[in-house]
């Protein structure tokens, strides 16, 4: 099931015309759990832009912490725990990595491929608000060549397969799989309104 599906995703809505955007809050309502208007019309794409911009930056991240810390000798799941109770915790240590990387089931939903043409998008977004940074670039090259020893159509988070290749390891298969308990992370949630 999607978070749309269940009504837990994140919306950023970009609206010029504040009495449309109330119209549609209802509607809005039903597939978010957070809803922000970020401004005009516009705006939402630019947030969802720097949005997919960080994960992708905690994701490469992630992956190469965990393929340096194999190499030390730490353990994966290990690893993962520490971050996510410690001022690392991200997403992708919350979540993806977690379900999806650890047990080697690269199933959560959202393509490398996609990954890679956000990245894209950040590129431009950063050339348009005239922002000169290498990063997004050097991490599309990261993801994409994972994208080359990967399938055309796989998870993004079998990109781990990259890094893992460039090191010449392998990650082993986690079949335990803890989650951190809600009430664990929750005060980094308290604060957020449902509705901006």
């Amino acid at each position: 099931m999607h978070a749309t599906d269940a009504g837990e995703c994140t919306l950023m809505v970009g609206s010029s015309f504040p009495d449309i955007y109330q119209r549609a809050l209802p509607v809005l309502e039903s597939m978010g759990r957070y809803i922000f208007h970020m401004g005009p019309l516009g705006s939402g794409h630019a947030m969802k832009t720097i949005n997919n911009y960080v994960i992708a930056s905690g994701l490469c991240a992630l992956y190469e912490s965990l393929v340096a810390g194999k190499k030390w000798g730490l353990e994966p799941q290990t690893i993962v725990d520490v971050l996510n109770v410690g001022t690392a915790v991200n997403f992708c240590s919350l979540d993806t990595v977690r379900r999806d990387m650890l047990t080697r089931e690269f199933r959560s939903g959202f393509a490398l491929a996609l990954l890679v043409n956000d990245l894209g998008i950040t590129q431009e977004f950063m050339r348009e608000v005239g922002f000169e940074t290498e990063l997004p670039g050097v991490l599309r090259g990261h993801l994409r060549d994972a994208l080359g020893v990967v399938e055309k159509c796989a998870d993004h988070t079998e990109a781990i397969r990259g890094w893992e290749r460039r090191v010449g390891l392998e990650l082993k298969r986690t079949v335990r799989v803890d989650r951190i308990r809600e009430e664990d992370f929750r005060h980094r949630l308290e604060g957020l309104n449902r509705i901006t």
